[in-house]
């Protein structure tokens, strides 16, 4: 009898202290200290509901964190995982190649059962997996089983951003600076969620969360819930044909974190141009060669982009804006937002502004980070 292929997915992550070189588990154990792994007896699915009270987002929390500090953060840092945390061009097209070989059916018909098993609940189609792997099943008779045995085959360790991944446990143990990751993702997530959970970029955020509508709408949601900020509705937040009315010398609300937005989509980016900067949200685009491609212009702010060059590289942008915004927090609240915008928006301001902040030429820590996001191995701590 032949051995059943080794599900992937359902297993549980090795305790995150126990891998990586001694300075990764060290931060590993930092943020431990600071946000404990929830139990999974304690993982209470949280609904974000729209103005009808549909259901618009789960949120799966993954670490303990009490509801007072929610008004004492200084970066929240909310990142998009398919094609920025995990290659997930790449993960579906072997996902395809493997069913190709296991059913005999053509790549070209499985390709046509992936686009036609996406479905609309809320506006944009989210694949559906369940349908695909119906329609796989009637066309080829394989058994459910074995279909399923394919898709769990896939190690999803394989599909990470090593630098990216990196990136985020380095920001999320900024000392003395409280950081809130989250995962916000768009699709189904009965398919979404094993799939982020089985990654070991989970474990470092503190939430997951996952819709099927508008991700801009979640974000107004949860900035109203979490720090009682009110964010002006999307289609109020336009005027003179289009152009966004900005005030970037108001302060931000003093229980706002300064919130990095990381997507691969111009379009999800369009959105967040319009919640106002003067909120403290900056729009990060993460572009490589999987990323979402537009022909539209966006015309309406400059947007930060990384990832142009090697993922290391982009991964490294990200922990040096994550450490800016964090370092700039209190700047931002009292003089808004402008002034950081410039620090910001480019590599060589970033790198400028790093240098001479009194918070960074006291921190070895963020040159130790660094060296670790690029690769370089340091076994000191």
């Amino acid at each position: 009898m032949s051995q059943s292929p080794e599900n992937h997915f359902d297993k549980p992550q090795p305790d995150l202290r126990e891998s990586g070189s001694l300075f990764e588990q060290s931060l590993k154990q930092e943020i431990d200290r600071r946000a404990p792994v929830l139990p999974e007896i304690e993982r209470q699915t949280r609904e974000i509901l729209d103005s009808s009270g549909q259901v618009l987002a789960l949120v799966e929390p993954q670490r303990r964190r009490e509801q007072n500090q929610l008004g004492s953060q200084d970066v929240w840092l909310v990142i998009d995982f398919d094609d920025v945390l995990f290659r997930t061009t790449s993960f579906m097209s072997d996902y395809q190649e493997r069913l190709h070989q296991v059913t005999g059916l053509e790549l070209n018909t499985i390709r046509r059962f992936y686009e036609e098993s996406k479905q609309s609940d809320h506006g944009q189609p989210a694949f559906r997996h369940e349908t695909f792997l119906e329609k796989i099943q009637a066309a080829s008779k394989i058994s459910p089983d074995a279909l399923t045995a394919v898709f769990q085959s896939l190690t999803p360790k394989d599909y990470t951003e090593p630098a990216m991944t990196k990136a985020v446990l380095a920001a999320r143990s900024i000392p003395d600076r409280a950081v809130r990751v989250s995962i916000l993702s768009f699709g189904d997530p009965a398919y979404q969620s094993p799939r982020i959970r089985s990654t070991e970029i989970a474990q470092y955020a503190d939430e997951i969360i996952i819709t099927e509508g508008s991700k801009r709408a979640v974000m107004e949601k949860l900035l109203k819930e979490d720090y009682d900020v009110d964010v002006t509705p999307f289609d109020q937040a336009l005027e003179d044909e289009g152009i966004a009315i900005v005030d970037t010398t108001t302060p931000m609300p003093e229980k706002m974190p300064m919130t990095l937005f990381v997507d691969d989509s111009p379009e999800q980016g369009r959105e967040f141009d319009n919640i106002l900067f003067d909120k403290g949200l900056v729009n990060i685009r993460f572009r490589d060669s999987q990323a979402k491609r537009s022909t539209k212009r966006h015309g309406l702010r400059p947007r930060i982009v990384i990832g142009d060059k090697e993922s290391e590289h982009a991964g490294l942008e990200l922990f040096r804006i994550a450490e800016l915004a964090a370092s700039a927090r209190d700047q931002i609240t009292k003089h808004g937002t402008a002034s950081v915008w410039e620090m910001l928006s480019t590599s060589e301001r970033r790198i400028k502004s790093l240098q001479q902040h009194p918070v960074r030429a006291e921190a070895s820590w963020a040159i130790e980070r660094e060296k670790y996001i690029q690769g370089i191995q340091n076994e000191a701590l």
